[in-house]
């Protein structure tokens, strides 16, 4: 059986671009495991954090903030997110992970760092497998429960909201203006559309946070995005919020793979305008 870390490289094409901090992070590990072991079983550590901290905010709906590691994990424990024995993967890497930054003099090799990322490994797999599962192509899938009819004609504008009153008057003005505009209630709805009318779409628009699944997703907007870029699925995504909501979280939505974010009907429609060229 092959204990190198070397051998761990394979693993990694598994992690999608998505989570391509979580992949190089991983990475680095395995290249200075050799000469830096103390820093490699670091980088295992923070790569362990960047899946705990993402599950912790979308399972808890509330951001990390500054809590340590450990508390993030117990309470997705206690709160039966996280299975129990990721728990004990978890609790390993952490604790490798602080010999390597805090205990000077402490003796670790590779194969400490074999070690730690062999725990790590687990949680990766379990976080995008169970916790982020790819998407489907829409043929394999069907339309989602309580879906809208696909658009009888093949849309150029996606609109993603649970409440799609909310934007009657930019949609009848993209409409009036020649455009054929589809709508979604749910991520997972927007996704079908997006594979049934794959090649046809050019620009989505969706709300940040919204009701979906009987529970309300503060950031479900990015979610779509992460799902998209996941997915290959390429066209511009616009995340239409409160003025103060797209700025805070612009950033983010640009980070995600998003093209930009605002609260302005104006520019909403400048933008996707300026995306889709002449009617």
């Amino acid at each position: 059986m092959e204990t190198s870390v070397e051998s761990l490289l394979p693993h990694l094409d598994r992690i999608t671009d998505d989570f391509s901090d979580l992949r190089e992070g991983i990475r680095k590990a395995v290249r200075i495991a050799p000469h830096d072991p103390e820093m490699a079983l670091t980088r295992s550590r923070k790569s362990l954090e960047l899946v705990i901290r993402d599950v912790y905010q979308r399972r808890c709906k509330e951001s990390p903030g500054t809590r340590p590691l450990e508390n993030l994990v117990q309470r997705l424990l206690k709160d039966g997110h996280l299975p129990g024995r990721l728990e004990a993967y978890a609790t390993s890497v952490r604790i490798l992970g602080n010999v390597g930054a805090h205990r000077f003099g402490e003796h670790v090799t590779a194969k400490d760092v074999y070690l730690s990322l062999t725990q790590l490994l687990p949680v990766v797999e379990w976080c995008l497998e169970a916790e982020r599962p790819p998407v489907r192509p829409a043929e394999d899938r069907g339309p989602p429960s309580g879906a809208h009819a696909p658009a009888p004609e093949p849309p150029e504008v996606l609109w993603v909201d649970d409440v799609p009153e909310n934007n009657a008057f930019e949609i009848a003005r993209l409409r009036d203006d020649g455009r054929k505009v589809a709508e979604a209630t749910t991520t997972a709805e927007a996704m079908y559309l997006l594979g049934v009318h794959r090649r046809a779409v050019r620009v989505v628009v969706s709300d940040m946070g919204r009701r979906e699944d009987g529970e309300h997703r503060p950031l479900a907007g990015l979610e779509l995005v992460r799902a998209m870029r996941r997915a290959s699925v390429n066209p511009p995504v616009f995340i239409y919020t409160s003025p103060r909501g797209a700025e805070k979280r612009r950033d983010e939505v640009l980070s995600a793979g998003g093209n930009g974010a605002t609260g302005s009907p104006v520019e909403l429609l400048e933008l996707v305008s300026r995306s889709l060229g002449p009617a």
